[in-house]
C-alpha cells in the first residue's frame, strides 16, 4: 500500500492509525447481539435458506422477502458454514467490504492528487468517520454496495487515465462491478456509477471519453451476471416479485415510503454521520471551488460527491445510509485539501489545525455524555483524550502542524477502542433479548405469543 523506503515518519505514523481503525472494524465484532432490524433481515435470512435449502429465494420468518437481491446473503452463506450461526459471521462481509473501501479510496486520493500522503489522508478520514465505522460492523446491503459502487468508480477513472490498450479491460471491469452491486441493492448499483460517469464526462467535454466507455462487451457482462437470477424470480414468482421490486426502486425515488422527504435532510446527516470528514467539508468546499482551474484534477471526486447528494435529495425517501457511497469522494476532497493546507502558509492551516482539535472536543464530550448513564467507563480513559487536545493545542503553538493532526487521528482511534473495549459492552448489559428468546423457547415452545414492542425491535427476535 505504501512504499515505506520513500515515506518520512509522519506517513508511517498515519498508516500505522490507519491499520488500527480496519483492525477495529474486526475487533469484538461477534460482541452485540442482533443490533437492529436491518441486521436481523441480513443475520436471518442466510440462516433459513441453509435450513429450507434454497439458495435463490430469500426469506425472512419463513415468508418470502423480495426487498433485496441475493448477492448479500449469498456472502454471507460461507462465515455461517464457517464460525457456525454467529453475530460475527453474519458481520464479516461488512467488515471485509469497509476494508476494501478503505483501500480503494487511498488508492484514488493517491492518483488523484498524485500523492500518496493525499491516499493516506483519504484514507484514515473515511476509516474513521462516524457512520464507516458503524456500517462496517452490521449486516446490510448499504457497506457492501458502497465498496462496489467505489470499485466501479475507481476502475473507470483508472481505465480513464490509462493507456488505451489497458483502458478497454479496466472499463469492462467497471461493467461487471456494476453488475454485482446491482445484485447487491438493485438498479441503483448501476444507475449512479454511470449518472457520475456521465456528468464527469459531460463536464470535461469529453464527448469520445463517453463514447469509449459505451461498450456492448461492458452491457453483455453486466447482463450476463444480473439476468440468470433476476430471471428466475420473475419465472418462479411473477407479479409478486417484480411488484415488491418496483416498489423498493422506483416508488422509492418517487415517493414517501421511509424516512425523510425534506430536500435538506441530508445536510445534518453528513455533519453528524460522516464526522470528522464533515468538520473540514464546507472550508475544503469553499477552498476547492476557488482554486479549481488550479485543481482540475480533483473534479472527479467533487462530481462524484455532488451527484449521490442531489440525486438522494431529490428522491422523496431519504434514510442516511442512502448516501454513503458518497464519503470515499469527500474523504478524497478533503484530503487533499488538508494536504495542500498543511504544506503552504496562509489562515486556512490554522482553520484545519483548530478543526483537528474540536473533533477531540466532541470526543471528550461524547464519553461524558456516555458516562451519565453508563457510569462505569474508565476516567483514565476520557484523561487520555483531554492529554491529547491540550497536545493538540500546544503542537499548534509551537507550529508542529503535522503531529496536531496526527494527535486528532490518535484521538479519533482511541475513541474507537474505547468504544468497543468499553462502552459497547456495558450497552449490551442492557439488551435481553437472547434472554427472550431463550424462555419463550423453553416455556412456550409452540405458541403465538403475543407481546408490546417500541419500534419495530420484534425483528431483533428473530
Amino acid at each position: 500500500m505504501v512504499n515505506l523506503k520513500k515515506t518520512n515518519h509522519v506517513d508511517i505514523i498515519i498508516f500505522l492509525i490507519l491499520l488500527s481503525f480496519i483492525v477495529l472494524y474486526f475487533y469484538n465484532l461477534g460482541l452485540p447481539s442482533i443490533w437492529n432490524p436491518n441486521e436481523a433481515f441480513y443475520a436471518e435470512t442466510p440462516r433459513e435458506m441453509i435450513e429450507k435449502k434454497d439458495f435463490l429465494t430469500p426469506y425472512f420468518n419463513y415468508e418470502y422477502r423480495f426487498h433485496k437481491p441475493i448477492l448479500t446473503y449469498w456472502l454471507v452463506l460461507p462465515w455461517y458454514y464457517l464460525f457456525g450461526l454467529k453475530e460475527i459471521s453474519a458481520r464479516m462481509v461488512s467488515a471485509i467490504s469497509a476494508t476494501g473501501g478503505v483501500f480503494l479510496t487511498y488508492w484514488l486520493g493517491k492518483t488523484v492528487w498524485n500523492n500518496y500522503r493525499v491516499g493516506l489522508f483519504s484514507a484514515v478520514l473515511l476509516a474513521a468517520a462516524v457512520d464507516y465505522n458503524s456500517l462496517a460492523r452490521y449486516p446490510s446491503t448499504d457497506m457492501l454496495l458502497t465498496a462496489l459502487t467505489t470499485c466501479s468508480l475507481v476502475l473507470f477513472y483508472k481505465g480513464y487515465i490509462s493507456k488505451k490498450e489497458h483502458q478497454q479491460i479496466l472499463y469492462l471491469m467497471v461493467y461487471a462491478s456494476c453488475g454485482f452491486a446491482t445484485l447487491t441493492k438493485g438498479p441503483v448499483g448501476v444507475v449512479m456509477p454511470f449518472l457520475i460517469i456521465s456528468a464527469f464526462l459531460l463536464i470535461k467535454k469529453d464527448f469520445q471519453g463517453l463514447k469509449n466507455f459505451i461498450s456492448l462487451k461492458g452491457i453483455l457482462i453486466y447482463v450476463f451476471i444480473i439476468l440468470p437470477w433476476y430471471l428466475y424470480m420473475i419465472y418462479t414468482y411473477h407479479n409478486e416479485f417484480f411488484s415488491v421490486v418496483y416498489k423498493e426502486n422506483v416508488t422509492r425515488f418517487t415517493g414517501k415510503i421511509s424516512g425523510s422527504s425534506s430536500p435538506f435532510y441530508y445536510v445534518p446527516v453528513i455533519l453528524a454521520n460522516f464526522f470528522p470528514v464533515s468538520i473540514f467539508t464546507i472550508p475544503a468546499f469553499v477552498w476547492f471551488l476557488r482554486n479549481i482551474k488550479k485543481y482540475e484534477h480533483a473534479i472527479f471526486p467533487f462530481v462524484w460527491f455532488s451527484v449521490i447528494l442531489i440525486f438522494f435529495s431529490i428522491a422523496k425517501s431519504k434514510l442516511p445510509a442512502y448516501i454513503m457511497s458518497s464519503l470515499p469522494a469527500l474523504s478524497v476532497v478533503v484530503g487533499g485539501w488538508i494536504h495542500e493546507v498543511l504544506d503552504t502558509e496562509g489562515k486556512e492551516k490554522r482553520i484545519v489545525l483548530w478543526l483537528s482539535s474540536a473533533i477531540l472536543l466532541f470526543i471528550i464530550s461524547g464519553i461524558f455524555w456516555f458516562k451519565t448513564f453508563l457510569p462505569d467507563i474508565n476516567l483514565y480513559l476520557i484523561g487520555i483524550i483531554v492529554f491529547l487536545f491540550f497536545l493538540s493545542l500546544f503542537n499548534i503553538k509551537k507550529k508542529i502542524y503535522y503531529l496536531s493532526f496526527i494527535v486528532s487521528l490518535t484521538g479519533m482511534a482511541l475513541f474507537n477502542l474505547i468504544f468497543l473495549s468499553d462502552i459497547l459492552p456495558q450497552i449490551e448489559q442492557y439488551r435481553h433479548y437472547k434472554e427472550i428468546v431463550h424462555y419463550v423457547k423453553l416455556h412456550e415452545p409452540d405458541k403465538r405469543l403475543p407481546f408490546y414492542c417500541y419500534e419495530g425491535c420484534q425483528k431483533n427476535l428473530s
